[in-house]
């Protein structure tokens, strides 16, 4: 279901966050081998299941996530993918994630599986091209860097609670107060944004590719954070940034 994340402690290494990166549905469907064979073999049958984009609109990169991307993450998206057009996302992608996000707080959910948020494709490209976008609720014991932990080949960044980056993925968590989730003055909803690369097509992992996927992710969280009007942007600042964590 996914590779797992692992967080390293005076206790050893620990599995983390697998959970909220694999959907609901695939979990769902590993329940069920017949399921699964059904599943592949439809995808088979169609060449390949949809990857949640309106099939032939091209658009900018200012125009991807609902308009999030400020422009030092516009111009890492460009610099990642060599390319300047993109495959729009399905309308209301974006709008369905904070909803369902909202419903799983107001649950009273203490986490919650991962909702795909929105996602960064080259124009033409046949699967997810560049960066999955997603956001889950998280434990407040699913923080590492209280407990002097690391997650084996990321670095830790000061934004929101904690952010991390990697070659190849980039997690921001933060708080959320907000007059829009009730309770949460007293049990603030814990936030977690997650980039994932989903193809090889990545340059070499280097110190510029990890904050250029921080600076990607940090733009998407900061807009999740002001349509929920978290208090003070739930601790995230205007701009990504980019000091590593002691």
């Amino acid at each position: 279901m996914g590779t797992a994340i692992s967080r390293k402690t005076s206790r050893g290494i620990l599995p983390r966050l697998t959970r909220f990166e694999a959907s609901s549905e695939l979990q769902a469907t590993a329940r069920s081998p017949k399921s699964l064979a059904l599943v592949l073999a439809l995808c088979a049958s169609l060449a390949g299941c949809s990857s949640g984009s309106d099939q032939g609109e091209i658009v900018s990169a200012e125009e991807l996530c609902d308009g999030a991307f400020l422009p030092e993450a516009i111009k890492e998206i460009e610099s990642l993918t060599g390319s300047t057009q993109f495959n729009r996302p399905s309308a209301g992608l974006w709008g369905e994630a904070l909803g369902g996000l909202r419903q799983d707080y107001g649950e009273g959910l203490e986490w919650s599986r991962s909702k795909r948020l929105c996602f960064v494709q080259s124009a033409g490209a046949s699967r997810i091209g560049t960066a999955d976008i997603k956001l889950a609720l998280y434990r407040k014991s699913d923080l590492t860097l209280p407990d002097g932990g690391r997650i084996s080949g990321m670095d830790p960044y000061v934004m929101g609670r904690e952010a991390w980056t990697g070659a190849k993925k980039a997690y921001v968590y933060f708080e959320c107060v907000s007059p829009e989730l009730n309770g949460s003055e007293e049990r603030p909803a814990r936030i977690l944004s997650i980039l994932r690369h989903s193809t090889p097509k990545v340059p070499a992992d280097s110190s510029t590719v990890r904050k250029a996927n921080l600076a990607i992710l940090h733009s998407a969280a900061l807009k999740v954070a002001k349509e929920l009007k978290c208090e003070e942007n739930g601790g995230l600042p205007d701009k990504p940034t980019l000091t590593p964590a002691s």
